[in-house]
Protein backbone atom coordinates (compact mmCIF):
# COMPACT_ATOMS: atom_id res chain seq x y z
CA UNK A 1 0.00 0.00 0.00
CA UNK A 2 1.34 3.45 -0.86
CA UNK A 3 2.08 5.44 1.89
CA UNK A 4 2.37 9.37 1.66
CA UNK A 5 5.46 10.97 3.33
CA UNK A 6 3.59 14.27 4.45
CA UNK A 7 6.84 15.05 6.63
CA UNK A 8 9.46 15.17 3.46
CA UNK A 9 7.96 16.80 1.06
CA UNK A 10 8.92 16.45 -2.66
CA UNK A 11 11.67 19.09 -3.49
CA UNK A 12 9.88 21.71 -5.92
CA UNK A 13 9.10 24.87 -6.64
CA UNK A 14 7.79 25.91 -3.32
CA UNK A 15 10.46 23.95 -1.39
CA UNK A 16 13.26 25.99 -3.65
CA UNK A 17 11.41 29.06 -2.48
CA UNK A 18 11.59 28.74 0.73
CA UNK A 19 15.38 27.59 0.58
CA UNK A 20 15.78 31.03 -1.50
CA UNK A 21 14.06 32.86 1.17
CA UNK A 22 16.01 31.59 4.13
CA UNK A 23 18.96 32.20 2.42
CA UNK A 24 18.11 35.92 1.51
CA UNK A 25 16.89 36.22 5.34
CA UNK A 26 20.73 34.78 6.40
CA UNK A 27 22.73 36.84 4.34
CA UNK A 28 20.67 39.85 4.58
CA UNK A 29 21.14 39.21 8.75
CA UNK A 30 24.98 39.02 8.03
CA UNK A 31 25.31 41.70 5.71
CA UNK A 32 23.20 43.90 8.57
CA UNK A 33 25.35 42.85 11.53
CA UNK A 34 28.52 43.49 9.54
CA UNK A 35 27.15 46.93 8.23
CA UNK A 36 27.05 47.25 12.00
CA UNK A 37 30.25 46.12 12.66
CA UNK A 38 31.44 48.63 10.23
CA UNK A 39 30.04 51.65 11.42
CA UNK A 40 31.31 51.04 14.40
CA UNK A 41 34.48 50.09 13.38
CA UNK A 42 36.54 53.58 12.98
CA UNK A 43 40.24 55.01 12.18
CA UNK A 44 42.33 55.52 14.77
CA UNK A 45 45.70 57.18 15.12
CA UNK A 46 47.11 53.51 16.09
CA UNK A 47 45.33 51.93 12.81
CA UNK A 48 46.45 54.95 10.43
CA UNK A 49 50.11 54.84 11.98
CA UNK A 50 50.26 51.14 11.27
CA UNK A 51 49.05 52.10 7.92
CA UNK A 52 51.00 54.17 6.63
CA UNK A 53 53.82 51.59 7.75
CA UNK A 54 52.21 48.94 5.51
CA UNK A 55 51.71 51.38 2.40
CA UNK A 56 56.04 52.48 2.33
CA UNK A 57 56.53 48.32 2.97
CA UNK A 58 54.65 47.94 -0.80
CA UNK A 59 51.65 46.35 0.46
CA UNK A 60 48.71 46.22 -2.16
CA UNK A 61 45.66 46.02 0.64
CA UNK A 62 46.03 48.02 3.85
CA UNK A 63 43.57 48.38 6.67
CA UNK A 64 42.77 51.73 7.43
CA UNK A 65 40.42 50.84 10.31
CA UNK A 66 41.51 48.85 13.19
CA UNK A 67 39.02 45.89 12.04
CA UNK A 68 39.87 46.01 8.41
CA UNK A 69 36.32 47.79 8.17
CA UNK A 70 37.71 50.32 6.19
CA UNK A 71 40.85 49.41 3.04
CA UNK A 72 42.79 51.11 1.23
CA UNK A 73 43.67 48.93 -2.00
CA UNK A 74 46.29 49.54 -4.99
CA UNK A 75 47.14 48.59 -8.43
CA UNK A 76 50.06 48.67 -9.89
CA UNK A 77 52.12 48.09 -13.57
CA UNK A 78 55.41 47.51 -14.66
CA UNK A 79 56.30 49.93 -16.49
CA UNK A 80 60.46 48.70 -17.28
CA UNK A 81 61.52 45.51 -15.52
CA UNK A 82 60.31 45.54 -12.19
CA UNK A 83 59.41 49.51 -11.68
CA UNK A 84 55.97 49.42 -10.40
CA UNK A 85 53.31 52.52 -11.82
CA UNK A 86 50.59 53.09 -10.02
CA UNK A 87 47.63 52.84 -11.79
CA UNK A 88 44.77 52.51 -9.35
CA UNK A 89 43.90 53.45 -5.74
CA UNK A 90 40.40 52.86 -4.08
CA UNK A 91 39.11 53.18 -0.55
CA UNK A 92 36.68 50.70 0.45
CA UNK A 93 34.22 51.13 3.62
CA UNK A 94 32.39 47.39 4.12
CA UNK A 95 33.72 46.55 0.59
CA UNK A 96 31.93 49.22 -0.78
CA UNK A 97 34.27 51.57 -3.25
CA UNK A 98 33.80 55.38 -1.49
CA UNK A 99 36.92 56.74 -3.06
CA UNK A 100 38.63 55.87 -6.09
CA UNK A 101 41.61 57.25 -8.22
CA UNK A 102 42.92 56.07 -11.86
CA UNK A 103 46.35 57.10 -12.74
CA UNK A 104 47.46 57.04 -16.40
CA UNK A 105 51.15 58.32 -17.53
CA UNK A 106 51.11 58.99 -21.37
CA UNK A 107 54.39 57.89 -23.33
CA UNK A 108 56.61 60.61 -24.43
CA UNK A 109 60.37 61.20 -24.94
CA UNK A 110 62.49 63.94 -24.32
CA UNK A 111 63.08 66.85 -24.90
CA UNK A 112 59.12 66.12 -25.16
CA UNK A 113 57.42 67.18 -21.53
CA UNK A 114 56.03 64.05 -19.39
CA UNK A 115 52.50 64.15 -19.55
CA UNK A 116 50.22 62.08 -17.10
CA UNK A 117 46.27 62.52 -15.51
CA UNK A 118 44.40 60.78 -12.92
CA UNK A 119 40.48 60.76 -12.61
CA UNK A 120 38.68 60.99 -9.02
CA UNK A 121 36.07 60.49 -7.75
CA UNK A 122 34.01 60.53 -3.80
CA UNK A 123 30.44 58.59 -3.59
CA UNK A 124 29.35 60.48 0.46
CA UNK A 125 26.72 58.74 0.77
CA UNK A 126 27.24 55.55 -0.36
CA UNK A 127 24.46 55.18 -2.97
CA UNK A 128 26.18 54.38 -6.09
CA UNK A 129 26.08 57.59 -7.20
CA UNK A 130 29.76 59.80 -7.45
CA UNK A 131 29.02 63.12 -6.30
CA UNK A 132 32.59 64.30 -6.05
CA UNK A 133 34.89 63.86 -9.61
CA UNK A 134 38.24 65.22 -10.26
CA UNK A 135 40.71 64.98 -13.47
CA UNK A 136 44.22 66.60 -12.74
CA UNK A 137 45.74 67.22 -16.66
CA UNK A 138 49.74 67.29 -15.42
CA UNK A 139 52.78 68.49 -17.70
CA UNK A 140 56.55 68.19 -16.49
CA UNK A 141 58.75 70.69 -18.58
CA UNK A 142 62.40 69.54 -17.37
CA UNK A 143 63.43 65.94 -15.65
CA UNK A 144 64.36 66.16 -12.06
CA UNK A 145 67.58 64.57 -13.03
CA UNK A 146 69.56 64.06 -16.55
CA UNK A 147 72.29 61.99 -16.61
CA UNK A 148 74.10 62.58 -13.16
CA UNK A 149 73.12 65.87 -12.50
CA UNK A 150 69.74 67.55 -10.50
CA UNK A 151 68.04 69.98 -11.81
CA UNK A 152 64.75 71.47 -11.47
CA UNK A 153 61.64 69.35 -11.83
CA UNK A 154 58.91 71.87 -13.34
CA UNK A 155 55.46 70.51 -13.39
CA UNK A 156 52.32 72.47 -15.02
CA UNK A 157 48.62 70.88 -14.37
CA UNK A 158 45.08 71.92 -14.64
CA UNK A 159 42.41 70.42 -12.24
CA UNK A 160 39.00 70.33 -12.45
CA UNK A 161 36.70 69.92 -9.92
CA UNK A 162 32.80 68.39 -10.73
CA UNK A 163 30.78 68.32 -7.62
CA UNK A 164 26.75 66.95 -8.46
CA UNK A 165 23.67 67.37 -6.70
CA UNK A 166 22.94 64.04 -5.33
CA UNK A 167 19.88 63.90 -4.47
CA UNK A 168 18.68 65.36 -8.43
CA UNK A 169 21.93 63.53 -9.40
CA UNK A 170 22.84 66.55 -12.24
CA UNK A 171 26.16 68.81 -12.41
CA UNK A 172 25.72 71.45 -9.97
CA UNK A 173 29.21 73.27 -9.67
CA UNK A 174 32.61 72.69 -11.74
CA UNK A 175 35.43 74.47 -10.37
CA UNK A 176 38.47 74.92 -13.03
CA UNK A 177 42.19 75.49 -11.70
CA UNK A 178 45.23 76.30 -14.18
CA UNK A 179 48.18 76.10 -12.20
CA UNK A 180 50.64 77.59 -14.80
CA UNK A 181 54.20 77.17 -12.68
CA UNK A 182 54.98 80.17 -11.22
CA UNK A 183 52.90 79.82 -7.91
CA UNK A 184 49.35 81.27 -8.45
CA UNK A 185 46.78 79.98 -9.91
CA UNK A 186 43.73 80.88 -12.28
CA UNK A 187 40.25 79.88 -11.34
CA UNK A 188 36.89 79.23 -13.35
CA UNK A 189 33.84 78.69 -11.26
CA UNK A 190 30.31 78.22 -12.65
CA UNK A 191 27.19 77.01 -11.01
CA UNK A 192 23.84 75.39 -12.74
CA UNK A 193 21.76 72.83 -12.44
CA UNK A 194 22.68 70.22 -14.99
CA UNK A 195 23.77 72.91 -17.63
CA UNK A 196 26.62 75.30 -16.05
CA UNK A 197 26.90 79.20 -16.07
CA UNK A 198 30.54 80.88 -15.72
CA UNK A 199 30.19 82.86 -12.37
CA UNK A 200 33.50 83.90 -11.11
CA UNK A 201 36.52 84.12 -12.47
CA UNK A 202 39.96 85.31 -10.93
CA UNK A 203 43.87 84.60 -10.29
CA UNK A 204 45.00 84.07 -6.42
CA UNK A 205 48.21 82.65 -4.86
CA UNK A 206 48.46 78.47 -5.29
CA UNK A 207 48.95 78.60 -1.42
CA UNK A 208 45.59 78.58 0.16
CA UNK A 209 45.49 80.49 3.44
CA UNK A 210 48.04 83.59 1.86
CA UNK A 211 49.12 85.27 -0.86
CA UNK A 212 52.95 83.73 -1.16
CA UNK A 213 54.39 81.22 -3.65
CA UNK A 214 57.05 78.61 -2.40
CA UNK A 215 58.05 74.86 -2.88
CA UNK A 216 60.49 73.84 -0.24
CA UNK A 217 62.23 71.26 -2.75
CA UNK A 218 65.05 71.76 -5.17
CA UNK A 219 64.28 68.98 -7.12
CA UNK A 220 60.66 70.99 -7.72
CA UNK A 221 60.53 74.52 -7.60
CA UNK A 222 64.18 75.82 -6.11
CA UNK A 223 63.33 80.03 -5.84
CA UNK A 224 60.95 80.10 -1.81
CA UNK A 225 59.61 83.42 -1.96
CA UNK A 226 57.83 82.91 2.06
CA UNK A 227 58.05 86.02 4.56
CA UNK A 228 60.57 85.24 7.23
CA UNK A 229 61.66 81.59 6.13
CA UNK A 230 63.25 80.06 9.30
CA UNK A 231 64.38 76.50 10.09
CA UNK A 232 62.29 74.08 11.30
CA UNK A 233 62.56 72.74 15.04
CA UNK A 234 64.10 69.21 14.96
CA UNK A 235 60.95 67.94 16.14
CA UNK A 236 58.67 69.56 14.81
CA UNK A 237 58.35 67.30 10.84
CA UNK A 238 57.38 64.54 13.78
CA UNK A 239 54.78 66.34 16.07
CA UNK A 240 53.15 67.64 12.66
CA UNK A 241 52.79 63.95 11.32
CA UNK A 242 51.21 63.31 14.64
CA UNK A 243 48.94 65.75 14.81
CA UNK A 244 47.83 65.15 11.56
CA UNK A 245 46.97 61.42 11.69
CA UNK A 246 44.83 62.77 14.69
CA UNK A 247 43.14 65.26 13.10
CA UNK A 248 42.29 62.73 10.45
CA UNK A 249 40.89 59.58 13.27
CA UNK A 250 39.21 62.14 15.21
CA UNK A 251 38.20 64.75 12.53
CA UNK A 252 37.36 61.54 9.96
CA UNK A 253 34.84 60.59 12.60
CA UNK A 254 32.88 63.76 13.26
CA UNK A 255 32.77 64.00 9.27
CA UNK A 256 31.66 60.22 9.34
CA UNK A 257 28.90 61.06 11.99
CA UNK A 258 27.52 63.92 9.86
CA UNK A 259 26.88 61.38 6.80
CA UNK A 260 30.13 62.29 4.99
CA UNK A 261 31.59 59.00 4.34
CA UNK A 262 33.95 59.53 1.55
CA UNK A 263 35.60 62.58 2.87
CA UNK A 264 36.09 61.02 5.93
CA UNK A 265 37.91 58.36 3.74
CA UNK A 266 39.72 59.90 1.85
CA UNK A 267 41.30 61.83 4.65
CA UNK A 268 42.60 58.51 6.14
CA UNK A 269 43.60 57.63 2.70
CA UNK A 270 45.68 60.91 2.63
CA UNK A 271 47.33 60.21 6.11
CA UNK A 272 48.46 56.69 5.21
CA UNK A 273 49.35 57.07 1.57
CA UNK A 274 50.73 60.66 1.19
CA UNK A 275 54.53 62.20 1.81
CA UNK A 276 54.42 65.44 3.80
CA UNK A 277 56.99 67.94 4.22
CA UNK A 278 57.17 70.71 6.71
CA UNK A 279 58.05 74.50 5.64
CA UNK A 280 58.34 77.00 8.71
CA UNK A 281 57.84 80.92 8.79
CA UNK A 282 57.32 82.99 11.63
CA UNK A 283 55.27 85.52 12.34
CA UNK A 284 53.06 85.78 9.27
CA UNK A 285 49.98 87.81 9.53
CA UNK A 286 47.64 85.63 7.40
CA UNK A 287 47.74 82.14 8.13
CA UNK A 288 48.07 79.66 11.28
CA UNK A 289 49.31 77.39 8.94
CA UNK A 290 48.84 77.14 5.20
CA UNK A 291 49.09 74.10 1.76
CA UNK A 292 50.02 73.97 -1.11
CA UNK A 293 46.82 73.90 -3.09
CA UNK A 294 47.88 71.65 -6.15
CA UNK A 295 49.67 69.88 -4.29
CA UNK A 296 47.55 68.94 -1.72
CA UNK A 297 44.71 67.80 -4.33
CA UNK A 298 47.19 65.55 -6.81
CA UNK A 299 47.09 62.62 -5.31
CA UNK A 300 50.55 61.66 -6.78
CA UNK A 301 52.49 64.60 -5.33
CA UNK A 302 54.03 65.18 -1.97
CA UNK A 303 51.95 67.51 0.62
CA UNK A 304 53.79 70.79 1.44
CA UNK A 305 52.40 71.93 4.83
CA UNK A 306 53.47 75.33 5.92
CA UNK A 307 53.66 76.38 9.79
CA UNK A 308 54.01 79.79 11.24
CA UNK A 309 56.07 78.95 13.91
CA UNK A 310 55.03 81.85 16.20
CA UNK A 311 51.21 80.47 16.23
CA UNK A 312 51.76 77.01 16.64
CA UNK A 313 54.11 77.57 20.22
CA UNK A 314 51.33 78.53 21.33
CA UNK A 315 48.81 76.45 20.45
CA UNK A 316 47.26 73.55 22.57
CA UNK A 317 47.91 70.17 21.40
CA UNK A 318 43.93 70.22 20.42
CA UNK A 319 44.85 73.69 18.93
CA UNK A 320 47.76 72.07 16.57
CA UNK A 321 44.97 69.10 15.80
CA UNK A 322 42.56 71.78 14.65
CA UNK A 323 44.57 74.18 12.55
CA UNK A 324 46.13 70.73 10.32
CA UNK A 325 42.56 69.46 10.07
CA UNK A 326 41.57 72.94 8.32
CA UNK A 327 44.52 72.38 5.93
CA UNK A 328 44.12 68.74 5.81
CA UNK A 329 40.11 69.68 4.53
CA UNK A 330 41.67 71.61 0.76
CA UNK A 331 43.06 68.17 -0.17
CA UNK A 332 39.14 67.23 -0.78
CA UNK A 333 39.34 70.13 -3.35
CA UNK A 334 37.65 72.51 -1.47
CA UNK A 335 38.74 76.26 -1.84
CA UNK A 336 38.13 79.51 0.35
CA UNK A 337 35.84 81.83 -1.22
CA UNK A 338 37.63 84.84 -2.68
CA UNK A 339 39.22 87.77 -0.71
CA UNK A 340 38.70 85.92 2.33
CA UNK A 341 41.72 87.34 3.62
CA UNK A 342 40.63 88.74 7.42
CA UNK A 343 37.76 87.20 8.64
CA UNK A 344 35.12 90.05 8.68
CA UNK A 345 32.59 90.84 11.63
CA UNK A 346 31.20 88.52 13.02
CA UNK A 347 33.75 85.63 12.63
CA UNK A 348 30.59 83.14 12.85
CA UNK A 349 29.33 85.07 9.70
CA UNK A 350 32.43 84.09 7.88
CA UNK A 351 32.56 80.53 8.57
CA UNK A 352 28.85 79.99 7.64
CA UNK A 353 29.96 80.98 4.51
CA UNK A 354 33.45 78.82 3.59
CA UNK A 355 32.84 75.07 4.15
CA UNK A 356 36.59 74.99 5.22
CA UNK A 357 36.00 77.13 8.29
CA UNK A 358 32.53 75.36 8.67
CA UNK A 359 33.89 71.97 9.27
CA UNK A 360 36.58 73.16 10.97
CA UNK A 361 34.10 74.68 13.44
CA UNK A 362 31.72 71.46 13.50
CA UNK A 363 34.32 69.31 14.52
CA UNK A 364 36.64 71.41 16.64
CA UNK A 365 34.51 74.42 17.92
CA UNK A 366 32.74 73.30 21.15
CA UNK A 367 30.03 75.48 20.71
CA UNK A 368 29.15 75.37 16.29
CA UNK A 369 26.38 76.82 15.19
CA UNK A 370 23.20 75.35 13.01
CA UNK A 371 24.07 77.23 9.54
CA UNK A 372 27.90 75.87 9.91
CA UNK A 373 26.57 72.65 10.37
CA UNK A 374 24.71 72.47 7.33
CA UNK A 375 27.57 74.58 5.00
CA UNK A 376 29.84 71.50 6.06
CA UNK A 377 27.60 68.91 5.32
CA UNK A 378 26.56 70.58 1.61
CA UNK A 379 22.42 69.59 3.23
CA UNK A 380 19.89 70.51 1.32
CA UNK A 381 17.79 70.44 4.52
CA UNK A 382 18.49 71.53 8.16
CA UNK A 383 17.74 68.65 9.73
CA UNK A 384 19.70 67.00 12.61
CA UNK A 385 22.07 70.58 12.56
CA UNK A 386 18.85 72.29 14.00
CA UNK A 387 20.40 70.66 17.56
CA UNK A 388 23.33 73.48 17.06
CA UNK A 389 23.21 76.95 17.94
CA UNK A 390 21.09 79.61 16.35
CA UNK A 391 23.06 81.14 13.41
CA UNK A 392 25.06 84.08 13.41
CA UNK A 393 22.05 85.31 11.11
CA UNK A 394 18.71 84.56 10.34
CA UNK A 395 19.55 86.52 6.94
CA UNK A 396 21.72 85.56 3.93
CA UNK A 397 23.72 88.52 3.57
CA UNK A 398 27.36 89.04 1.36
CA UNK A 399 30.76 89.94 2.30
CA UNK A 400 32.94 93.12 0.94
CA UNK A 401 36.40 91.92 0.72
CA UNK A 402 37.63 95.28 -0.23
CA UNK A 403 41.06 95.28 1.78
CA UNK A 404 40.90 97.12 5.30
CA UNK A 405 37.39 97.26 4.48
CA UNK A 406 36.48 93.06 5.05
CA UNK A 407 33.22 93.46 6.12
CA UNK A 408 29.66 91.08 6.02
CA UNK A 409 26.46 92.70 5.79
CA UNK A 410 23.04 90.97 6.92
CA UNK A 411 21.37 92.89 3.18
CA UNK A 412 23.61 91.98 -0.15
CA UNK A 413 22.31 95.36 -1.08
CA UNK A 414 23.55 97.18 1.54
CA UNK A 415 26.90 95.28 0.98
CA UNK A 416 26.57 96.40 -3.02
CA UNK A 417 25.96 100.03 -1.50
CA UNK A 418 28.65 100.67 1.30
CA UNK A 419 31.64 98.14 -0.61
CA UNK A 420 31.66 100.47 -3.27
CA UNK A 421 31.26 103.49 -1.90
CA UNK A 422 35.33 103.71 -0.93
CA UNK A 423 37.02 104.99 -3.65
CA UNK A 424 39.41 102.25 -3.67
CA UNK A 425 36.96 99.74 -3.68
CA UNK A 426 34.90 100.69 -6.32
CA UNK A 427 35.62 98.10 -8.50
CA UNK A 428 35.09 95.23 -5.74
CA UNK A 429 31.99 92.82 -5.52
CA UNK A 430 30.66 91.20 -2.87
CA UNK A 431 30.44 88.17 -2.21
CA UNK A 432 27.05 86.88 -1.81
CA UNK A 433 26.39 84.27 1.22
CA UNK A 434 25.30 80.60 -0.43
CA UNK A 435 21.70 79.84 0.34
CA UNK A 436 21.61 77.73 3.49
CA UNK A 437 19.37 74.91 5.05
CA UNK A 438 19.38 76.15 8.20
CA UNK A 439 17.77 80.55 7.33
CA UNK A 440 14.67 80.78 6.20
Amino acid sequence: MATRDDDHPPDGPCSGTLTFILLVFILGTFAGLASAQCSQDLPTSASLIAARVAVANGDPDVALSPGGCMRYQRSFNLLFPRVPVLTKEEVKLGGQTVVAWDHVALPTAWPGPARSFSTGRLDADQDGFDEWRARIDREVTSPAVIGSLIAPRRERSTISISEYDPAAQVLATRRTYIFPDDGTMQVTLEEGAGTLSVVSQYSASSIIEAGHTSWPDPLEIINIQLVNPVPCPSSLTTEVMSRLVDAAANGGSCLRSSAMYAEAASLAHTVASREFRVVCENMNPNRKAGIQYDAAIDPQRPIVIYIDLADWNVATPKGRESILFHEMLHTLGWDHIVGFKTPPVPDTAWREMDRVSACNSLCYNPSPTRCECAQCRGSNNCGTCATYLPCASDKLGAYCPCQGHERWFESATECRETCSSNLACHATQCVNQPANACKP
